[in-house]
């Protein structure tokens, strides 16, 4: 089933088309609806539609102003617009932004079902030409040149010299001249093959899926190049942007609409881990690990998601990165894991000690190593080491103090699980940090008509999509309601202890439409401005 919502300010014409129509005969369902464009944003957010139908004239916002935002959020959403205006300006507007179809009123039920059955084959010839299979094979033998891709590869993993890169880069007529530089590092979410046994074949024809979606929609934005690297796709990002804020916010602009394009076509989820920016093509090996770093956090933030390494470890200077696979998984369990997950990795790296004879003077290197990594990792996360050991606590000193190799392995397990506590511990009073900043920034400037939650992310210098998805597990709810609910509850003191009037209170809580403010405070009280007064006053 295809997921509509229907927009109309009136009311009447709106159930009645909704009740007409056998949505579901047809291959839709209505899972939404609104009476202006202005709330119909909130309603599509929250059902992720794949058609919306919506009248040009509605209150507060109207529909070619809804149209032109959504197309930019979600550019797959097929659009509809309902038009009492026969101009051509209107008209040519709709083209402008992509919209689907530009219906003169009125309009019949069937001509809503002939509109839908067209949007429907519309549909289903991408979705066809995304899942195709063989479609999917010949393109990855054609596209896909050998070397072109070893060489990428070899870019992202290892340091080079600028010269010989840019040289290269000339050679297979990859352009990488920019100022600003970036890795993405894409990666099927775990639960996709564990639904069902897909071939090794399958498996590689879905992750050329990916490659190929993310190509185009880069491509299109003429953000970098994509190519594939061990399990993973990745793109390096190229551009002349300076801005630190506005290469960030087009970063994930265009990799949030490569994520929404993958779910929608290829009926599974992705993550995408983004590294840090860097000025030279010669460090992006370091933006590569800071992206497989950021996929890492998946344990955290969950899956189908972007995740940005300098929203979770700001301050960190460089990236480590293990040779020894062992050790990796030792501090991913520290980072990410259970007790039980230290316990076994520690286990693995003990009996790596037990099982094979080396000399003191080896296994005091291989331990120091383990440990160096450990600290290092600690101070890139800024941790309080007086908080977690004794002050004058030497761990290089006392380590070799011990007997026996089980007290050195109880040493490791000790100091690795208050390490874990202690980034827990500070992971949660970050994220109360950043909330009780964003929290008390609201109250200051609630009467700000331009308050939103992309300013209030510059503000506090994260990223948009990070303060979003940390603001609603801090508060339990979306920032667009808290900020609706302050606005809405000053608006009723102020209603109630003054004699002003709505578009005077409109304005003292940052609403500069008094027509607007007066819907949003009958939606929030379930009674007027005026309502509400009079009962006060009685």
């Amino acid at each position: 089933m295809y997921k509509v919502v229907f927009i109309d300010d009136e009311l009447m014409v709106r159930k009645n088309i909704i009740k007409k129509i056998e949505w579901e005969k047809y291959g839709f369902c209505i899972v939404g609806e609104a009476d202006n464009g202005r709330d119909a944003l909130d309603v599509i957010d929250f059902t992720n539609p794949d058609v919306i139908i919506t009248d040009i004239d509605m209150p507060f916002m109207d529909g070619l102003e809804m149209a032109k935002i959504v197309t930019e959020k979600y550019p797959m959403i097929k659009i509809v617009i309902l038009s009492g205006f026969d101009e051509f300006k209107y008209a040519q507007q709709a083209i402008e932004l992509n919209v689907t179809e530009y219906v003169l009123k009125p309009i019949s039920a069937d001509g809503i079902i002939k509109i839908l059955m067209k949007i429907k084959a519309i549909i289903d010839g991408e979705i066809f030409n995304k899942e195709n299979i063989d479609v999917l094979r010949r393109h990855y033998i054609e596209s896909l040149p050998v070397l072109k891709g070893n060489f990428l590869s070899t870019l992202v993993v290892g340091k080079q010299r600028k010269e010989d890169i840019l040289n290269k880069a000339n050679y297979y007529n990859i352009d990488l001249k920019g100022d600003t530089f970036a890795c993405a590092v894409v990666s099927i979410d775990k639960n996709v093959f564990n639904e069902k046994k897909l071939s090794e074949e399958e498996e590689e024809l879905n992750r050329y899926g990916v490659l190929n979606i993310m190509e185009e929609v880069v491509c299109k934005h003429s953000l970098g190049i994509v190519f594939s690297h061990d399990n993973h796709i990745v793109c390096i990002i190229v551009d002349n942007e300076k801005s630190k804020e506005c290469m960030i916010s087009k970063i994930f602009r265009v990799l949030e609409e490569v994520r929404q394009a993958i779910e929608k076509y290829m009926k599974f989820t992705v993550t995408i881990g983004i590294g840090g920016l860097c000025t030279s093509i010669k460090n992006i090996d370091g933006s590569f690990y800071g992206g497989l770093s950021a996929l890492e956090y998946r344990f955290v933030t969950g899956n189908n998601k972007l995740i940005y390494i300098d929203d979770l470890e700001p301050e960190k200077t460089k990236n480590i990165i293990f040779d020894d696979n062992k050790e990796h998984i030792l501090l991913s369990s520290i980072k990410f894991g259970t007790e039980e997950d230290v316990y076994n990795a520690i286990k693995i790296l003990f009996e790596d000690i037990t099982e094979v004879k080396v000399s003191f003077s080896d296994y005091q290197i291989y331990i120091l190593e383990v440990l160096a990594a450990i600290t290092r990792m600690s101070k890139d996360l800024t941790l309080d080491f007086s908080s977690i050991l004794d002050p004058n606590y030497n761990i290089f000193v006392e380590m070799f103090k011990f007997n026996t190799n089980v007290e050195v392995k109880e040493w490791f397990e000790k100091i690795c699980i208050k390490i874990m506590n202690s980034i827990g511990r500070k992971r949660k009073n970050s994220g109360k940090i950043i909330v009780d900043k964003a929290l008390e920034y609201v109250r200051e400037n609630y009467a700000d008509s331009d308050l939103s939650l992309n300013k209030v992310s510059s503000f506090i210098h994260i990223s948009p999509n990070y303060f979003g998805n940390i603001f609603k597990t801090e508060t339990g709810e979306t920032f667009a309601n808290y900020l609706l609910r302050i606005r809405m509850e000053i608006a009723k003191d102020i209603l109630c202890s003054t004699n002003y009037k709505n578009l005077q209170i409109a304005e003292k809580v940052g609403i500069s439409d008094q027509y607007y403010f007066s819907h949003c405070f009958k939606k929030y009280f379930k009674s007027s401005p005026k309502e509400v007064r009079n009962s006060f006053n009685k």
